[in-house]
């Protein structure tokens, strides 16, 4: 049987689970420690945010952020690696995932609300803890701590623009009744609305090839947008184009592309002087927050700001 195509979007969130194979439960604390390890290094070479995982004894859930359409890719290297680690370790051969990995693409507010809502109070229902931040194996409490982790706020804007009051919200909601109720709404209301019905697939993928026509349409227009600032863009983006190729990158940056996006974006913004939104309207970025964590990447690591600060200075910015 054919399996069905992956709805891959930039900057999509996605609801990912599986189930161990035979009801086998393989998480216990060595095991889940080894399960995040592998599965948060593997979203960070494909560039993805984990936004949130529990690990239930036979099955897990996620919630990611993709930036690029690298799902399917991100999960075969991820699963191949979990694979060979449970197999080593419990001395064992075969498949550990009962099934292709499940990939729901979140197209509403409504159904992130209810895919945090199941994935938090799961165990809590499963009768594993009292309370969702007992539970040890989940991730749950990097959401709930203060943090300047600008990925979470595609969590906390449901709650409130401003991030430390919707984490403040955040927080005291799972323990409302809002939460319960979101519970049990999620495998009928999740059925309608994304991978499951062949209608909203048809939809999101004919939006998809629309795009892609319409894209010459898009830069003509972004240019124009951005004219009074044309000048100090060109430059930078011929600087860009000059010296994507130009340095040893292996280690430091995922790959060739990131080194050349986030080359542009810091210049851009630290020599053009755009804002965050402005330069993802330039790039056709949804989440500027994305750019902004490019740049700071940038500023916390030694030896990609002394790449990025020998360019400045045989450019002369």
């Amino acid at each position: 049987m054919v399996k069905p195509r992956r709805i891959e979007i930039n900057e999509g969130v996605y609801h990912i689970y599986n189930r161990f194979i035979d009801g086998q439960k393989f998480f216990d604390t060595t095991n889940y420690k080894a399960f995040i390890y592998i599965f948060q290094k593997s979203a960070q070479y494909f560039n993805i945010d984990t936004l949130l995982i529990t690990c239930m004894p036979t099955h897990f859930h996620s919630i990611i952020q993709i930036h690029q359409p690298n799902l399917s890719a991100f999960l075969q290297k991820y699963g191949t690696a979990f694979a060979r680690y449970i197999n080593y370790k419990e001395k064992r051969k075969g498949h550990v995932f009962q099934n292709r990995h499940q990939s729901k693409l979140i197209t509403s507010d409504e159904y992130f609300l209810n895919c945090l809502s199941y994935i938090i109070l799961n165990p809590v229902r499963a009768g594993l803890c009292d309370k969702p931040e007992q539970y040890p194996y989940t991730d749950l409490k990097n959401i709930l701590i203060a943090n300047n982790s600008e990925k979470y706020d595609v969590m906390y804007n449901m709650f409130h623009q401003e991030r430390h009051a919707g984490r403040r919200i955040f927080r005291k909601w799972i323990h409302t009744a809002d939460i319960n109720n979101r519970y049990n709404e999620l495998i009928t209301v999740s059925s309608r609305q994304v991978n499951g019905d062949n209608i909203e697939n048809k939809y999101i993928f004919s939006s998809i090839n629309r795009r892609e026509e319409i894209r010459p349409a898009e830069n003509k227009q972004r240019a124009e947008d951005f004219a009074d600032k044309s000048a100090s863009i060109e430059r930078i983006i011929n600087i860009v184009n000059k010296h994507k190729k130009k340095h040893a990158i292996k280690h430091i940056w995922k790959s060739d592309h990131s080194f050349e996006r986030h080359l542009k974006w810091y210049l851009l913004r630290n020599y053009c002087k755009l804002e965050l939104k402005e330069i993802a309207h330039l790039d056709r970025i949804s989440r500027h927050t994305t750019i902004s964590e490019g740049i700071r990447g940038i500023e916390r690591n030694s030896k990609k700001k002394a790449i990025i600060d020998k360019i400045i200075r045989k450019e002369d910015l």
